[in-house]
């Protein structure tokens, strides 16, 4: 009779599937925060000056909703437009360019949105 119960310790299918997701997620956020920071990093190497970890967090934090490519993008116009002083471009500089990769939108929520989603559907057409 033993035989026909159940084994209640062995994990589920659907425990393992949600298992996976959440360490595929975890690994997906761990890349996302390691390149949102190298491209941030080159606002302080482009001038020579040391990377605070402190002001790095706060950028990051400011800066976390944008697209890792267009976050690139905007921080090269930046550091083009930066004017040649020798100091870290403000968090405010980075919208500011951020804001003419796009065009000036009036809804920048909306804009980096489609931004991304064009992006995407750029990419599925290139892997079909």
């Amino acid at each position: 009779m033993e035989d026909d119960q159940p084994d209640l310790e062995a994990p589920l299918p659907f425990d393992l599937e949600l298992e996976d997701q959440r360490l595929t997620m975890q690994k997906d956020l761990k890349f996302f925060l390691t390149e949102q920071c190298t491209i941030l990093c080159h606002l302080w190497e482009a001038v020579g000056k040391p990377v605070d970890k402190g002001r790095l967090k706060v950028y990051a934090d400011a800066l976390g909703d944008v697209p890792l490519g267009l976050l690139e993008l905007a921080v090269t116009r930046t550091l083009r437009e930066a004017g040649g002083y020798n100091v870290v471009p403000t968090i405010g500089a980075v919208w500011e360019a951020l804001q003419k990769e796009l065009g000036n939108p009036r809804d920048l929520a909306r804009a980096m949105q489609e931004w991304a989603d064009a992006k995407f559907r750029n990419l599925n057409m290139l892997t079909r």
